[in-house]
């Protein structure tokens, strides 16, 4: 319609976020898809998605829309053919894997192909919590998209293992 679809449920692929994720982004279930297991976690190698492991953002970028990404990735590595940006988004802000993911004060975080610093999270300080940041990232891709077809993948990382927010 004119309002456009908001797709919030989804029945998850698998019990941990990587490979859910990866069930969402692909529509393959587990058992073809190439990410199985949290990358990096339990002695799983790092698998990142490669160029010919279609995803719903380039299909939908060849029908016109805007894409982005605001959270977490979680499916690729530095220089890798798995990064957001190399999978159909035009825009993606959040964590690339799962690292960092569960700190909500990171001293780094990713934008496009560059890994940013956050100077307010320096030395152990708090000050910029990456959830609302990447609200911030989410709304300012609406304002700038909202005349034409967008689609935009919002991955907070809360919950995860910590638990906190800010006051």
């Amino acid at each position: 319609g004119a309002e456009g679809t908001c797709f919030d449920q989804f029945y998850p692929g698998a019990s941990v976020c990587s490979p859910t994720r990866c069930t969402l982004m692909t529509g393959l279930h587990t058992g073809h898809a190439r990410i199985r297991g949290n990358m990096g976690t339990a002695g799983l190698r790092r698998v990142p998605l490669r160029a010919e492991d279609l995803t719903v953002a380039e299909m939908l970028k060849t029908a016109g829309y805007a894409t982005a990404i605001a959270g977490k990735w979680g499916l690729a590595e530095p220089g890798t053919a798995g990064i957001p940006n190399r999978k159909g988004f035009d825009h993606w802000f959040g964590y690339l894997n799962n690292d960092l993911a569960e700190d909500y004060f990171p001293e780094k975080i990713w934008k496009n192909e560059n890994e940013i610093t956050l100077p307010g999270n320096a030395g152990g300080r708090r000050t910029r919590f990456s959830n609302d940041l990447m609200t911030d990232e989410a709304l300012a891709f609406i304002a700038a998209s909202r005349a034409k077809p967008f689609f935009l993948y919002l991955a907070y990382t809360i919950p995860h293992a910590v638990w906190e927010v800010p006051a």
